[in-house]
């Protein structure tokens, strides 16, 4: 079965089916979603308008037995940010796009104001012999939960789905797109950049994968695939227990020890009840409410690092990670998991991105309107949303827009995205990611946690705390994530070998002899033509943090963030 792009146009509701042209062969994820937007998006367009696209791309090792490359990457022109955006989710999305021959599926176009189907809202339903748009006006403003239960009803509960809920609706900057995961429960987010927006400003509420029939994998040396993954896959599960017992939480504990767990709106680095959200905590209410961890994220996963929290009762209520229990806990002195748990249940229902809405409400929380603590206000505004409340939407804006509104000085931002929860002041290779980052501030990009190195294994990266080798170490780390990315594969797969096993597999599955060498190439293409769309978008190549990362000491440590300017300000000079 040949690979193919799908093109659905929601101005005329065409859709087309072509091959994947020869410029495209080795191009999947992130790297596909980049070299469509260069080519096909004008840099300067408005992010909700007719010449945006959103792009759903498999990377290149997704569908195979490779550990963890079964991640979706989803991108276009960030409502957020003003620049190019790629965020990618776990789920079953993925892999039956392998499994239907669909390399990258672009959604262009939007309805007109005076068109007909203006006011309706379609799904998009795909299967290996048929792709129509179902007009499915019944699903306005519902929430992810309800809306894919009713697309399970309606098509089958093996679907794999990606859907809006009310957020995205109202094409807010902090929307999210949500897929199903394995359990057919829409709770894996592309959440950063607002993505959720560009497909309601596109009319569609949802997109629907019919399961395939199995497709067999051509394999040019399958017994030296299998051998690579296999092994691989066993030393990940050895390597990786802590992550598959804690999951992502045990970086609450982590974060805290080390004083740059954002705690106040970035004010502390340490939380006084930290025990009441630490990942102990929360792997002793999974143990004793019946709840479930070690879950695997996609169907080759092998860290299984995710969960499901259930309420008292014993109720699943939500999965529950280290970004939204620092944002939405420590940073709002919020210490209830339960409290949390419900925020995190209504992001996720609404279409919120649990990074930037946690942080839009400690800046709101920085004026006289909300107090640190209220989680009850809290809720209330996060449920306004379903009725669309001012103040609600203001805040699914993001923490930019909140500051902008409020007269709020103090904003965590960096090209208007909202940082994730790693104080910059200590951890500083983070900072340099969040600086030089074509995405603003994403912890993803180039995920310098404690211990992480570089791929110079003679390089003196410095210690976590100091500035010295930060700019070094967050290039390489954008490296190999675009590169991973590429693949469909999760960054915790980062491994001093992780170049020579990809070459190894690429060559046994698609018989290309690219060279550890190549692969670097390859992320260093795509963070150069990410920079290249930012800049003719008027962007600049990078930024400094918030100035209060510079001035202020932080209580518990006093460190303050020192990556001299002109180091970030040319850091990709080198690209160049």
């Amino acid at each position: 079965m040949m690979d193919y792009i799908l093109r659905i146009n929601m101005n005329s509701l065409e859709i087309k089916k072509d091959p994947v042209p020869a410029d495209l062969e080795r191009f999947g994820g992130r790297s596909f979603i980049g070299k469509i937007l260069s080519e096909e998006v004008p840099p300067k367009c408005h992010p909700l308008g007719q010449n945006n696209k959103l792009i759903f791309a498999a990377g290149l090792l997704a569908g195979t037995g490779f550990p963890n490359s079964c991640r979706i990457s989803v991108g276009g022109k960030s409502p957020l940010t003003g620049g190019i955006k790629e965020s990618n989710s776990g789920g079953r999305f993925a892999y039956e796009m392998v499994h239907l021959a669909l390399r990258g599926l672009i959604v262009e176009g939007k309805p007109t104001m005076d068109a007909k189907n203006n006011e309706e809202l379609y799904t998009a339903v795909i299967e290996s012999d048929n792709v129509e748009l179902v007009e499915t006006s019944e699903l306005k403003n519902k929430g992810n939960y309800e809306t894919v239960s009713w697309l399970r009803r309606k098509f089958g509960s093996r679907i794999a789905t990606a859907s809006i809920g009310p957020a995205g609706e109202l094409k807010l900057s902090g929307a999210t797109i949500a897929f199903s995961d394995l359990f057919g429960v829409p709770d894996r987010h592309a959440g950063r950049g607002g993505l959720g927006a560009i497909m309601g400003s596109k009319s569609l509420k949802a997109m629907v994968l019919k399961p395939a029939k199995r497709r067999e994998m051509k394999f040019r040396d399958e017994a030296s695939f299998k051998d690579v993954s296999q092994s691989f896959g066993k030393k990940l599960i050895e390597t990786k227990r802590v992550f598959s017992k804690f999951g992502t939480p045990v970086m609450i504990d982590v974060c805290n020890e080390h004083g740059g767990l954002p705690t106040q709106n970035f004010r502390r680095g340490r939380f006084n009840k930290v025990d009441k959200i630490s990942g102990n905590k929360l792997h002793e209410l999974l143990v004793e409410r019946n709840g479930k961890f070690g879950l695997p994220c996609s169907p080759s996963c092998c860290v299984k690092c995710s969960n499901r929290f259930n309420d008292a009762s014993g109720k699943p209520v939500t999965k529950i990670e280290y970004e939204t229990i620092a944002m939405m806990g420590s940073n709002l002195l919020i210490d209830d998991y339960d409290v949390i748990a419900r925020m995190n249940y209504l992001c996720n229902d609404l279409g919120l991105d649990t990074i930037e809405t946690g942080n839009a409400l400690a800046v709101l929380m920085e004026s006289s309107l909300l107090d640190f603590g209220d989680h009850e206000k809290v809720l209330q505004i996060l449920t306004g949303l379903y009725k669309g409340d001012i103040l609600s939407r203001i805040v699914g804006s993001g923490a930019a827009v909140v500051g902008k509104i409020f007269g709020v000085d103090r904003v965590p931002v960096v090209k208007g995205q909202a940082l994730p929860a790693y104080d910059p002041r200590v951890f500083k290779g983070m900072a340099a990611t969040f600086a030089v980052s074509p995405m603003g501030a994403d912890h993803t990009a180039g995920p310098a946690i404690p211990g992480r190195a570089g791929l110079d294994p003679n390089k003196d990266y410095g210690s976590l705390t100091d500035n010295v080798g930060k700019i070094d170490l967050t290039k390489d780390l954008h490296y190999v994530v675009a590169m991973l990315e590429a693949m469909g594969c999760c960054y915790f797969i980062y491994h001093n070998q992780i170049m020579e096993k990809v070459s190894t597999c690429l060559e046994a599955l698609h018989g290309w002899k690219l060279s550890p060498d190549d692969l670097l190439q390859m992320g260093k293409d795509i963070i150069k033509r990410e920079i290249e769309f930012n800049e003719n978008a008027g962007l600049s190549r990078t930024d400094d943090l918030p100035e209060f990362f510079r001035s202020e000491l932080l209580p518990e440590t006093e460190d303050v963030y020192d990556i001299p300017e002109n180091a970030v300000k040319t850091a990709w000079d080198d690209l160049f």
